[in-house]
This record gives structure tokens, C-alpha cells and sequence, in this order.
């Protein structure tokens, strides 16, 4: 059985974004802008689980006769692979660039 928390809010994210720091500040790099925004999306502790959260969905797995062999904590992070499942990866990856402003680094046609 697995157990897959999704992002969970731990120390690992506090360090990411400490140790992101000289990257966000290079103001010079056509990245800078796009990494701030996935960093943002990513360590958004509204979308993120709790340990306690993660706890609570072991605890009622293990009182389960026939569990499941995968289990997720955040709903959204089902429907997320759920859509993997559905959509060609090139939807995919238009959604998650749109998500992180990848669209930002184009340069404009004229």
C-alpha cells in the first residue's frame, strides 16, 4: 500500500524557499519572474497537506480489512492524476506551463 501526501508542509519547503533566494533576486534572469511564480505554487501552504493531515489519513487506512493499494491525502491531488489518465500530455503540459507563467518567457511576434 502507498500512501502518496501530495506537497506536504514541512522544513524541506521552508529551505527551498530560503536557499531560492539568490535566484529570485537575480533580476537579470529571464527565469527569475517564472521561478518565483512555480516556487509560489508550489510551497502555497493552502494547498498543501499537514503532517497532521497525513496522519490522520494512515490512521484510517490502517483500520481498513481490504485497503486500497494507493491512497492520496488531498482530494485535488486524485482529480490531478485522474486527468493524467484522460488528457494527452501535451494538454498537460500546456496546463502546467499556463500554471507557472512559462507563456511569460515568449518572446513577442511582430
Amino acid at each position: 500500500m502507498i500512501i502518496e501526501p501530495g506537497t506536504t508542509v514541512t522544513k524541506f519547503q521552508n529551505r527551498a524557499i530560503q536557499e531560492s533566494g539568490a535566484a529570485l533576486a537575480a533580476g537579470d534572469s529571464a527565469y527569475a519572474a517564472v521561478y518565483r511564480r512555480a516556487l509560489m505554487n508550489y510551497t502555497t501552504p493552502a494547498l498543501n497537506a499537514t503532517p497532521e493531515d497525513v496522519a490522520r489519513r494512515i490512521v484510517k487506512i490502517v483500520g481498513k480489512r481490504w485497503p486500497a493499494a494507493r491512497y492520496r491525502v488531498k482530494w485535488y491531488d486524485a482529480v490531478a492524476i485522474a486527468f493524467t489518465r484522460v488528457l494527452p500530455a501535451i494538454a498537460i503540459d500546456f496546463g502546467v506551463a499556463r500554471w507557472i507563467g512559462l507563456q511569460e518567457l515568449r518572446s513577442p511576434r511582430g
